[in-house]
């Protein structure tokens, strides 16, 4: 397996991100301009936000997890990022990820995944769950510009997710 290869990723995609992949999450805001306040004071790039990329671009960085690394990063790399670190507290968390708890499902996960699914959400609707289970291998990327849709918005990532997941189940 290769390395990903992105195209479009990035952070700032300003000029070049204009065009069919890049839209505005809100009304003010340039294309390719992050919309999250504290990545915009920090230049646009920030490790919490500011990653522009299509939905092909994140389920090939996802494989590359599920592949251990796929050439990226090493399985020791991929291991750390998805190994509980939050012992103890309300939710299980990786380095960057969510990890899935059967027991308390994250907002917005659904409930079909298995102990061993990751995923992380944004704030303008964004999500990436990945289940490497055997059994599963799975990847589910929905892309949204639904900003502060709290509630709702977790509850339509639920559905998608169960929906996706629930049609492997027959």
């Amino acid at each position: 397996t290769h390395a990903p290869r992105p195209r479009a990723s990035g952070f700032c995609p300003g000029a070049r991100g204009r065009g069919a992949w890049v839209v505005p999450t809100e009304a003010g805001l340039r294309l390719g301009e992050v919309h999250d306040e504290n990545a915009r004071a920090l230049g646009g790039v920030a490790g919490h936000a500011g990653l522009f990329a299509t939905a092909v671009e994140l389920a090939r960085f996802a494989q590359a997890l599920l592949e251990g690394g796929g050439g990226a990063l090493s399985p020791a790399a991929v291991r750390a990022l998805l190994a509980p670190q939050t012992a103890g507290l309300n939710e299980r968390r990786g380095l960057g990820w969510c990890l899935y708890d059967p027991r308390r499902p994250p907002a917005g996960a659904g409930d079909l995944w298995t102990e061993r699914a990751f995923g992380h959400t944004g704030f303008t609707g964004v999500s990436l769950w990945a289940d490497p289970a055997p059994e599963r291998r799975l990847i589910v990327v929905l892309l949204t510009t639904w900003v502060g849709g709290g509630a709702e918005l977790a509850a339509l990532r639920a559905r998608v997710h169960n929906a996706v997941v629930g049609s492997l189940k027959a």
